[in-house]
């Protein structure tokens, strides 16, 4: 006993004189970090750096960044409250070392840090590191950076890039002065008034005004953990392998969100610039005549629509002299590029198979649109049989052959000959993508078409050969810029033309006006020749005034298909459509609202098509709807989101009520033995809590549709049809 005695004695001595050793102590029977508030949520302390695109706003203020985001989506799993604590990159992380706050996102790792601080497991995402100047300077010194021998360069004092940049100039035996900042703000203010020459951040969005004048290194970075916090770490891994594991490329997606084009997209590589300087620093651009939005050569012999957004864009970003070419087929096309008359050509239909074949290489796509069928028969089994395709149209012969393999090709000089062969009946239908239906309504034989959904996506692109791939990268340069705008107005522009009535449509559309009118014309004649030049001129206003009122009902005709398209009624069963249930649905989560959505899909609807025809499925669909109706009240909701998919949304409703009405209507549409097939359906039932926390409609469908395919899965048990 008193050798344990003078064993605490001689320990106590040595706390004393150890400061260090006593705040350990006295830290593991005095902890002062706040674990857990009352109700067993933990509460962090998180470093916050205001940072543009990446941590924005101050205490008390709308917050916003990628990091900030990705802090949140942290907490959805792991239950943490956040205690923001505020300041530049090397205060939080001099916090972090000395245990004064719990978490601090994007550290690059280093050894020496790794001995103060713990990192996650799981990368929270890479940073490309760049010597920036103001764009005035940068354009001027055209990327010599030996002129920065001399120079200033600001850094973040204590960042990761501080040590690249003193690296960077011992490499280039550089005589630069490094200057320190605390933080983002300061270092950008001390660019714009020219305090510094440059300065080295990670990469920044076009929306700065600064041109990166070259690539220093690049790194990892994580989020860091205090030492004194291991119970933070494995749940922050736990939680980073989850998102990462579930939401694939997560990281990039979500920088990518913030920064849109980075700045570095300006910036042409050696390759690129040798191109250019072997081809004269001009590009060569071989289009499609006749193919808005894409392209069209316009009466002044100039390339109009999107693509010649992207040519501008290139021209206006790296100085290159783009010279368009038209061409009326795709075979033209291919053959310029082949010959070497031109070094790309588009628009090009993205398809890596095709590509391979034609010994093509792809660029990025520039716009992404649906690929739409129209056809005149409503026989939605055989408008594939005969497509009538042209080598004047994106969906050339060779493209069709790869997406209807099995349909027979009906060849048409030009679109317009397409369109007519289905409203003939040479053709069942006709391939075109969605961008191009308003353009194709000058057309008069679309009045007579329907259209169709294909349901897949269609990239577009442009294409060049192994031997010009440079080019390819360059042209991708300018698509990544000009991304926003080829999606935007400049799409909207180029999609619409207006239809021009022909005195033919006129006189077929009013033939029996037109008979009695030529009848009045040779009475008036025979009678009144004197009055000839009158009535000539009361005539071709006549007429004049038919050809308006003719335009104005095709236009007003036009605005009302379009109001049918976006109706929100379900043609089959009345009720509403899926368009419609998305835009109610978002409302009520707006609005907080307790809500039980039901989830219903019917059984059986593919073996009662198939035995008994859609005729009899159609009866099965409209029975259900009666029911389900006749068990919800007026203010609740009822939509068909699919062919046999609906969602019932009971607003004010407790989970059991409705639970029972479910069943009640289950039992009422399985006890009907009118027909010999049997009748039921499954649901899922989700309950959203009035004054819930912000959740997306996808996410909620995706847990009842989950439940639902439980139930269904318990009726298949039960029975036999599938």
């Amino acid at each position: 006993m008193k050798t344990g005695k003078r064993y605490i004695v001689r320990l106590m001595n040595k706390m004393i004189k150890n400061p260090l050793c006593l705040f350990v102590i006295l830290a593991v029977f005095f902890p002062m970090t706040v674990i857990a508030s009352e109700t067993g949520q933990k509460t962090v302390r998180v470093g916050y750096v205001n940072a543009p695109t990446y941590e924005e706003g101050g205490e008390g203020e709308y917050k916003r960044g990628a990091g900030y985001e990705y802090l949140q989506k942290i907490s959805y799993i792991t239950g943490w409250k956040y205690e923001y604590v505020y300041g530049s990159f090397k205060e939080c992380f001099d916090m972090l070392a000395k245990g004064e706050i719990d978490l601090f996102g994007n550290v690059s790792y280093t050894p020496e840090r790794a001995e103060l601080i713990d990192f996650s497991t799981y990368p929270q995402g890479k940073d490309t590191y760049f010597l920036y100047m103001a764009s005035e300077k940068a354009r001027k010194i055209n990327g010599d950076v030996s002129v920065l021998k001399h120079s200033r360069i600001g850094v973040t004092e204590g960042s990761y890039q501080e040590g690249l940049l003193r690296e960077w100039i011992a490499k280039n035996k550089f005589q630069s002065e490094v200057v320190y900042y605390s933080g983002y703000e300061m270092l950008m203010a001390a660019l714009d008034s020219k305090e510094v020459d440059a300065i080295v951040t990670p990469n920044l969005s076009l929306t700065f005004d600064y041109i990166p004048v070259i690539n220093i290194g690049f790194s990892d970075y994580y989020f860091a953990v205090s030492k004194s916090r291991q119970d933070l770490l494995k749940e922050l891994n736990e939680a980073l392998y989850e998102i990462q594991n579930t939401e694939l490329d997560y990281n990039n997606l979500l920088v990518s969100r913030y920064q849109n084009v980075m700045s570095n997209s300006l910036m042409l590589n050696e390759k690129e610039e040798a191109w250019l300087s072997e081809h004269g620093n001009k590009l060569k651009i071989g289009y499609l005549d006749d193919n808005l939005p894409y392209s069209i050569q316009g009466e002044d012999g100039e390339m109009q629509g999107v693509m010649k957004t992207l040519a501008e864009t290139l021209e206006q970003e790296f100085g290159i002299s783009v010279e368009p070419k038209s061409y009326n087929t795709s075979m033209e096309l291919d053959s310029a590029l082949k010959q070497g008359e031109v070094d790309s050509i588009g628009p090009v239909y993205s398809d890596f198979y095709l590509a391979e074949q034609q010994n093509y290489v792809l660029t990025n796509s520039f716009l992404s649109t649906t690929p739409v069928i129209l056809f005149k028969n409503t026989d939605s089994n055989t408008y594939c049989n005969v497509i009538a395709a042209t080598n004047e149209s994106l969906f050339s012969e060779n493209v069709i052959r790869v997406l209807y393999p099995d349909a027979q090709l009906y060849l048409c000089d030009g679109i317009r000959e397409c369109l007519d062969a289905v409203v003939s009946g040479k053709a069942d239908s006709t391939l075109v993508t969605s961008m191009r239906l308003n353009v194709l309504r000058q057309y008069r034989a679309m009045e007579e078409l329907q259209f169709a959904d294909t349901g897949a996506r269609a990239e577009i692109c442009l294409a060049t050969t192994k031997e010009n791939r440079v080019a390819a990268a360059i042209l991708n340069r300018g698509i990544t810029i000009a991304s926003d705008r080829l999606n935007g107005v400049v799409l909207a522009e180029n999609s619409y033309v207006q239809k021009s009535v022909t005195f033919r449509d006129f006189v077929k559309d009013h033939m029996i006006e037109v008979f009695w009118g030529a009848v009045v014309i040779i009475l008036l004649l025979g009678v009144m020749s004197y009055r000839l030049f009158v009535n000539s001129k009361k005539l071709a206003a006549a007429l004049e005034e038919a050809k308006k009122e003719k335009e104005n009902a095709y236009n007003l005709n036009l605005c009302n298909s379009e109001l049918k398209v976006k109706a929100n009624q379900d043609a089959l069963t009345g009720i509403g459509n899926r368009y419609f249930f998305f835009e109610k649905m978002t409302e009520l989560l707006a609005a907080n609202e307790n809500l039980i959505l039901c989830y219903c899909d019917l059984d059986h609807l593919k073996y009662i098509n198939d035995e008994y025809g859609h005729t009899e499925g159609d009866n099965y669909i409209r029975q259900f709807v009666q029911i389900v109706k006749s068990h919800i009240r007026s203010e609740d909701i009822f939509a068909r989101i699919g062919g046999d998919e609906f969602c019932i949304v009971l607003r004010g409703c407790k989970y059991e009520i409705a639970v029972k009405k479910i069943e009640q209507m289950q039992i009422l549409f399985s006890n009907d033995h009118s027909k010999e097939y049997r009748k039921s359906f499954s649901c899922g039932i989700i309950e959203i809590a009035e004054h819930h926390d912000s959740v997306q409609v996808k996410e909620i469908l995706k847990q009842a549709d989950d439940l639902m395919y439980e139930q269904k899965m318990e009726h298949k048990k039960e029975n036999s049809i599938n």
